[in-house]
């Protein structure tokens, strides 16, 4: 690992951030790293991955580490606002929004589940009120804070604002859901559809209102969200 280690960072021209490395330095992980549904690229696979991602959305902050080998990636943060946090690139939709909150939860995550794909294997955001992590909560915060402000910037992309926003709504804790209702009327399409897909993840009744209002006046995705939404706070609602 520490020849990967020492490539990633001579070709991204940082230090890589010690919590990541110390991530790897788990002997039962390095004897089985081989056996998992989503297996560590070579620094080869990796480069070129992550020039086709830097091309396609203009982020260069995210270097993918492993594949599951149906042409998806999972990247970490190497630097920036989201450093150390890990997503998923999938090839057909792009976003890279955070499902883990380091490389450490994910080794843990795979370890406790061997024979899990991606897509089955429990995912730490966005965050259920069950988790109750205050230190992760905070940086979380801090995260947002950041991403917010690069918000402003009035040379910003369309493509890097609406991974800046899947961010920010990833990190949102439930007791801050308000902050992500007006993005129901975001004139971004895949806004205002990963806004109604988180209030309904979390089935937040405050919602309601503004969400009846984007199915029937949303764009296409956004209407489509904003439905399945309501079913689940309706389902809330019942309990």
């Amino acid at each position: 690992m520490d020849n990967l280690f020492n490539q990633i960072s001579t070709f991204l021209n940082i230090s890589l951030p010690q919590e990541i490395m110390n991530a790897f330095d788990n002997s039962i992980y390095l004897k089985h790293k081989n056996d998992f549904l989503i297996r560590l690229l070579s620094f080869e696979e990796a480069t070129e991955v992550y020039s086709y991602l830097n091309e396609e959305v203009n982020i260069s902050e995210v270097f993918p580490l492993w594949t599951d080998d149906n042409s998806n990636y999972v990247g970490v943060y190497m630097f920036g606002s989201l450093t150390g946090r890990v997503c998923f690139i999938n090839h057909e939709e792009i976003d890279l929004s955070p499902v883990y909150p380091n490389v450490q939860t994910l080794i843990k995550i795979l370890l406790e589940h061997p024979e899990s794909d991606w897509y089955e294997l429990p995912k730490y955001y966005p965050r259920s009120k069950e988790h109750t992590d205050e230190l992760q909560l905070k940086q979380d915060v801090q995260a947002i804070k950041e991403l917010t402000n690069l918000l402003k910037n009035p040379e910003l992309d369309d493509e890097k604002r609406t991974q800046y926003l899947f961010s920010i709504m990833a990190l949102t804790s439930y007791t801050q859901l308000h902050e992500i209702i007006p993005l129901l009327e975001d004139s971004d399409m895949w806004v205002q559809e990963r806004a109604a897909e988180i209030l309904g993840f979390h089935r937040y009744v405050p919602a309601r209102e503004k969400l009846d209002w984007v199915k029937e006046h949303g764009q296409y995705n956004g209407k489509m969200a904003a439905e399945l939404a309501l079913k689940r706070i309706r389902m809330e609602l019942k309990n």
